[in-house]
């Protein structure tokens, strides 16, 4: 009896791990259990509130003076984009204005879609999208938060800081996020990098606007 009471204990200490893990993947919104995922709202992305505007690229383009070469999705963060005529920039991006660049410029079969970004005070600001990686060769996808700064690191590179992370409605560790933030800011130097006589001068975010001074390329083709 002694022995029965043992296993069924062990039974029922599994059962709750499996539905433990079953409740948190559905919660992250990349494990897709019919019905709990969608109780639990984790198959959609936060929404920040931020509407963008696909006529929003275009006014960016024509005020700063900048010609693309190539259809806009090509000029992704993954994407190879050749840089020429760099001049001088001063503008100041708003929430809906950064997220409408962000969603023109990103590639249709890419990981990211629907990018929202809210900006704030003090070179902070809060992102949300929802990540696919099958290009990557992986069948996983499911909505990602992640608040944080961004600022400038030296006259051609940029710094991230990623302070809260979620996959879905479930924290990501830190260990994880961590490695995230540098993959990311890689990405992002790695891009500025191909740009010649690029030079920041001034990067930072307040009063819910994104302002950058500085040299900029003014032509590109992808």
């Amino acid at each position: 009896m002694k022995l029965k009471t043992i296993f069924s204990g062990l039974v029922a200490v599994f059962l709750l791990a499996v539905l433990a893990v079953v409740f948190v993947g559905a919660a992250s919104g990349f494990l897709k259990v019919p019905v709990l995922t969608s109780l639990l709202g984790a198959d959609k992305q936060r929404d920040l509130g931020v509407a963008a505007d696909p006529a929003q690229f275009k006014t960016l383009l024509d005020a700063q003076s900048v010609k693309l070469s190539g259809p806009s999705g090509k000029y992704c963060l993954d994407c190879y984009v050749a840089y020429s005529d760099t001049g001088p920039m001063d503008i100041t991006l708003s929430s809906m204005e950064l997220s409408s660049y962000l969603q023109a410029t990103n590639d249709p079969d890419g990981t990211l879609k629907g990018i929202q970004v809210k900006l704030g005070q003090n070179d902070e600001a809060e992102v949300s999208a929802y990540v696919s990686l099958k290009r990557y060769g992986y069948d996983v996808e499911g909505p990602v938060y992640a608040k944080g700064s961004i600022s400038k690191a030296s006259d051609n590179s940029i710094a991230l800081v990623l302070r809260d992370s979620q996959a879905g409605l479930v924290p990501v560790p830190s260990q994880i996020s961590s490695e995230g933030q540098k993959v990311l800011e890689d990405r992002i130097n790695t891009q500025l990098s191909r740009m010649p006589g690029l030079k920041i001068d001034v990067l930072e975010i307040k009063d819910a606007g994104l302002h950058y001074t500085g040299q900029f390329p003014k032509s590109a083709s992808a």
